[in-house]
């Protein structure tokens, strides 16, 4: 799973890869961003039913995710 950061740039949309998650053994079917009251944090869930939430090492760059939560 990647993850794009959007910039405009001279009118012209400009994506540019931040991250790429690699947690998973089955296809991810949907990906949300938590409310930013909560702070940085991804969920997303697999065809098999599974879910997990991850959280960035370092909000600066947000690089680097891990798994804050996994079901």
């Amino acid at each position: 799973m990647n993850i794009w950061q959007e910039k405009r740039e001279d009118g012209k949309l400009i994506w540019t890869s931040r991250a790429k998650i690699q947690d998973f053994s089955d296809s991810v079917e949907d990906i949300s961003f938590c409310p930013k009251v909560y702070g940085l944090k991804l969920a997303a869930t697999t065809l098999n039913g599974r879910m997990k939430i991850f959280e960035p090492t370092d909000y600066a760059n947000n690089i680097n995710w891990y798994i804050f939560y996994h079901k």
